[in-house]
C-alpha cells in the first residue's frame, strides 16, 4: 500500500455549522414507538429479534449484530464490546426477550438456547 506524504484532511476547508443547526444526538424511542414497532414486526421476525436484543441487552447495533445462539448460555448473553473488547455477561431479560429468541428461526442446525 502506498502512503501519502501529507494528510489531505488537514488541507480541507473547515465547515462551520451554526449552533442552532447542530445535531443534538439520536432520537430515543418512547414506549409508544416501541409498541408501534413491535406491532409491525411480530415475534419470529429477524427485525423483532434484533430490536429485542438491543433493547434488553443495551448493546449497540455494531455489537448486537454479532450475537448468535452460541452467545446464550445458562440464561445469560455473553459477548465482547467492539470498542474495548471487554467481555460482557448479561441476563436474558424479561419474557418478551426470551420469546423473541425462541420464536425466531435460525439458519443452520442449532441444538437449543
Amino acid at each position: 500500500m502506498r502512503r501519502l506524504g501529507t494528510d489531505p484532511v488537514r488541507m480541507a476547508e473547515k465547515i462551520r455549522v451554526p449552533r442552532d443547526e447542530r445535531s443534538t444526538g439520536f432520537h430515543a424511542w418512547p414506549g409508544e414507538e416501541i409498541a408501534q414497532y413491535r406491532a409491525r414486526h411480530p415475534l419470529g421476525t429477524s427485525a423483532r429479534l434484533a430490536t429485542e436484543l438491543m433493547l434488553w441487552t443495551g448493546r449497540q447495533r455494531v455489537n448486537a449484530i454479532r450475537l448468535g445462539p452460541d452467545d446464550v448460555l445458562n440464561g445469560r448473553v455473553a459477548g465482547a464490546q467492539s470498542k474495548r473488547g471487554k467481555g460482557l455477561r448479561l441476563g436474558l431479560g424479561p419474557r418478551i426477550h426470551q420469546e423473541a429468541l425462541a420464536m425466531t428461526p435460525l439458519p443452520g442446525p442449532v441444538d437449543s438456547y
